[in-house]
């Protein structure tokens, strides 16, 4: 299987998006294994290291508003990247 391939079957939902306190992550068939939230300006704001788990909940209180890019690093080498608005 090849990167393409490996990216096609990624799929990652965030919810709720916008966010105000909590986003969800969920990745069908795959385990996410680390994630990175980054502003607009390149910076890493947060950044989690996960146990393998196909669910995970990510505290985004701590995030001022605005648009941000989440990185979910997935146990079959694919990245998914997704926009999330903080509220």
């Amino acid at each position: 299987m090849d990167a393409q391939e490996m990216m096609e079957e990624a799929t990652v939902s965030l919810f709720p998006n916008p966010a105000n306190d909590v986003v969800y992550i969920a990745a069908e068939g795959n385990k996410i294994s680390h994630v990175t939230i980054i502003d607009l300006s390149g910076k890493v704001v947060k950044e989690m290291v996960i146990d393998l788990s196909e669910n995970v909940e990510v505290d985004v209180n701590d995030l001022t508003s605005g648009m941000y890019t989440v990185s979910v690093h997935l146990s079959n080498g694919s990245i998914s990247n997704d926009m999330l608005t903080i509220q």
